[in-house]
């Protein structure tokens, strides 16, 4: 059956890089997450300086909203 390991379980295989023995694909991920958080960091300064990011999206004033 598809899905199934040779003891019949279909318990999924498990990849990723805290059980992957290959140490150049973790080097390669820590490098790449590193990439990340500046890419991330670069978009939120983008942000800030246009004033998109100067305040987080706040709810309505409701009674601001019943003056009107």
């Amino acid at each position: 059956m598809a899905g199934e390991n040779m003891n019949g379980s279909s318990i999924p295989k498990l990849n990723s890089s805290g059980i992957n023995i290959r140490k150049d694909l973790v080097v390669r991920y820590a490098k790449m997450m590193a990439e990340v958080g500046n890419y991330a960091n670069e978009g939120a300064k983008i942000m800030i300086d246009n004033g998109w990011l100067e305040n987080p999206p706040q709810s309505l004033d409701r009674e601001e909203l019943r003056k009107k």
